[in-house]
């Protein structure tokens, strides 16, 4: 299927959002995306893909029901996932009306969810999607968290920019990078979920703590550091890690 992935304005790099488009090309699909971080607009007509791909957080909402809108406007079914109706799907999926979600760690059912539309079959048989037939929203079944995270793909962050992204990083977009006039700052995800269990915090990537093995860290660090000039790494885990060096 050919899918235009649009990532919402973010201060972060959409990582997860790379993910899913990893996972899409390494299952055969064709795959465009747009950073709105680092573009102003974009444009899709009927007929030049077959769906338009976004996801985020509660603090995207905005951005994510406008495109969302233009894709509809432009007669292109939408795929929305992420944290934002992962957490209230009946409510997110009826305000923002996407032909298709996707509940909980997106990639396996991403993958799974465009498979049974190439094949014309009842998306239902998917775990973790929900959609509506008939105004009534049908959701099923999130599937267990990703056990072993080293079997999925490096996430594609050049589909989404991340170059650019690196160019135009300055010291004060974050404490984490006032260490370097010319910050480039590499996002690892080195583990999903939280050990703990604070009332106050919701748990989008499932209950289960689970991290990546020291091996796989290690391979992409020593794929990414040289390709993109990297001089801080931040590990995104429990609790918070950052390595910087020259």
């Amino acid at each position: 299927m050919r899918i235009l992935v649009v990532a919402p304005p973010a201060s972060v790099f959409p990582v997860g959002i790379a993910s899913v488009v990893s996972s899409w090309k390494k299952a055969g699909h064709c795959v465009d995306a747009v950073n709105l971080s680092l573009v102003r607009d974009w444009e899709v007509r009927k007929g030049e893909y077959d769906l338009v791909a976004t996801g985020g957080l509660a603090c995207h909402l905005k951005s994510l029901r406008h495109i969302i809108d233009k894709a509809r406007r432009a007669g292109v079914p939408t795929v929305l996932g992420g944290g934002i109706v992962t957490s209230e799907p009946q409510l997110i999926a009826a305000s923002l009306r996407p032909d298709y979600c996707v509940l909980g760690e997106g990639e396996e059912v991403a993958v799974a969810l465009l498979e049974t539309l190439e094949a014309g079959r009842d998306p239902e048989q998917v775990p973790g999607v929900a959609f509506f037939r008939d105004d009534n929203l049908v959701l099923t079944q999130v599937p267990d968290p990703i056990a072993n995270l080293d079997r999925l793909p490096t996430p594609d962050f050049d589909a989404l920019g991340f170059r650019q992204w690196l160019d135009q990083s300055r010291p004060s977009d974050s404490y984490n990078l006032d260490l370097f006039d010319q910050p480039r700052s590499y996002p690892l995800l080195g583990s999903r979920s939280c050990p703990y269990r604070c009332t106050f915090c919701y748990h989008p990537l499932g209950q289960k703590y689970r991290q990546r093995s020291l091996d796989s860290i290690m391979a992409e660090l020593a794929s990414a550091i040289p390709k993109y000039r990297i001089n801080v790494i931040e590990v995104f885990a429990v609790p918070p890690v950052f390595w910087t060096g020259s």
